[in-house]
């Protein structure tokens, strides 16, 4: 029988953070998530009515999965731009032949690349960011996929689809004039 906060604490915390953990699939964040929820219980405790455990459980329920979902969200908005320049690393592109027109169609090539990076960035910022984790930085699939909520599936088929998507971009930027 819950009759105070302890006892409402007590109670439902674990159920709190098995709920987060099924969402976010990481144990110590779950339990931040279970803790923020009851900080906000903390500071809405006069309008608990302790009498009815069940409306209880809806509450923290309902409360955990928002939580969750605002984090989830939060991890995926960090965006990142990256744009990859051969300028900024030091490389110099080397035609083996000393042809100047292979040379300048290789910088050319990279920018249209750049391009159509960008616009990843800017139509699909999610795709964009698991693509430069995975393919760029180097990050384990299952890594990436843990943080996102999703399978590594999933993170293979986004990156698959992006690269898709930016061909068909730079087939397009080709054609133009």
């Amino acid at each position: 029988m819950v009759e105070n906060f302890t006892d409402f604490y007590d109670t439902f915390f674990e159920f709190s953070a098995n709920i987060a953990y099924r969402i976010v699939k990481e144990k110590n964040i779950s339990k931040d998530i279970a803790q923020e929820v009851f900080m906000y219980f903390l500071k809405e405790e006069d309008k608990l009515d302790y009498s009815d455990e069940e409306c209880l459980r809806a509450k923290v329920h309902n409360k955990t999965r928002k939580v969750c979902l605002d984090y989830l969200k939060r991890s995926c908005n960090r965006h990142e731009m990256c744009i990859i320049d051969d300028e900024d690393n030091g490389e110099e592109i080397i035609d083996e032949k000393g042809n100047p027109e292979a040379v300048v169609l290789e910088l050319e090539d990279k920018a249209d690349r750049n391009r159509a990076l960008e616009m990843l960035r800017r139509e699909n910022p999610v795709s964009y960011e698991i693509l430069l984790r995975t393919q760029v930085y180097g990050e384990p699939p299952d890594v990436v996929a843990k943080e996102y909520g999703i399978s590594r599936n999933a993170v293979n088929n986004r990156n698959f689809r992006s690269k898709e998507w930016m061909k068909e971009k730079l087939k397009k930027i080709r054609r133009q004039p």
